[in-house]
């Protein structure tokens, strides 16, 4: 008996709570992509074309093995309000660190990086963190 292989291209998601990054894997999950979505709790919500893996941005160990068969990363994982400022760049830039790290040099993965217009040198500590966290894309 063949089996009929699941041609469409998955879509690894951080950040998939927000609005903008919701409807854009609602739109995904339509189309003609498989939609992994990186979260920090379990889900019950059920959508055709999405599943949701429980993870930790900062321990890649909790979600290499599901990354490591997706086509597209769509990163948009981010704190964007706390009294912690140090919260930013552990998030915002290590945890786009540690995400990049698990891509070997020449990998064939499209990166999608959801920034900010306040990324910038001389913003606040958001603005900053995602600036670096730019940065480091830039650099690999």
């Amino acid at each position: 008996m063949e089996v009929k292989r699941n041609n469409r291209k998955k879509v690894f998601v951080t950040g998939a709570s927000p609005g903008l990054i919701r409807a854009v894997i609602n739109l995904l999950s339509v189309e003609k992509f498989e939609v992994i979505c990186l979260t920090r709790q379990n889900i019950e919500e059920k959508v055709i074309g999405i599943s949701w893996h429980v993870g930790d941005l900062l321990k890649p160990e909790t979600y290499e093995r599901v990354l490591s068969s997706c086509d597209v990363v769509l990163h948009g994982a981010a704190v964007t309000h706390t009294i912690n400022e140090q919260e930013y760049y552990e998030v915002n830039l290590e945890g786009t660190k540690k995400l990049l790290s698990l891509f070997e040099p020449n990998a064939e993965v499209r990166f999608i990086f959801i920034s900010s217009r306040t990324a910038s040198e001389e913003s606040g500590a958001y603005g900053r963190s995602k600036f670096l966290a730019e940065k480091a894309l830039k650099t690999g």
